[in-house]
């Protein structure tokens, strides 16, 4: 392989990986800085304005089997998934909800 062909492929390479992480890197300084911000108690429409649009959601029986094989039980009433799809379902964030749309617990997966 001449060294002209080999450089180009580096730079090819490179090129690649900085896309990438530049394509996902954003999404996840976001998404933390959403969770980080949101707390138990918070409303379903705050959580929305600060994350957007959830990725999934489940409750009611329904459950979201890609992070955990625990559906959202008693007092949940639903749960949004907010994934970082960059990063091969490596990453999300999840935030429960009561009956009445406030804040339950949140949690934050990572998967080696």
């Amino acid at each position: 392989m001449s060294r002209q062909l080999t450089l180009v492929t580096i730079g090819a390479v490179v090129l690649i990986v900085v896309a990438y992480l530049g394509a996902g890197l954003p999404a996840k300084f976001s998404r933390d800085a959403a969770f980080k911000r949101t707390n138990v108690g918070d409303s379903y429409e705050d959580v929305v304005s600060r994350f957007g649009t959830p990725s999934a959601t489940d409750g009611a029986g329904k459950n979201f089997t890609r992070y955990t094989s625990q559906p959202c039980l008693v007092p949940c009433a639903r749960r949004l998934w907010f994934e970082n799809r960059v990063f091969l379902d490596v990453e999300a964030w999840s935030v429960s909800f009561d009956l009445n749309g406030r804040v339950l617990e949140k949690y934050h997966w990572v998967s080696p």
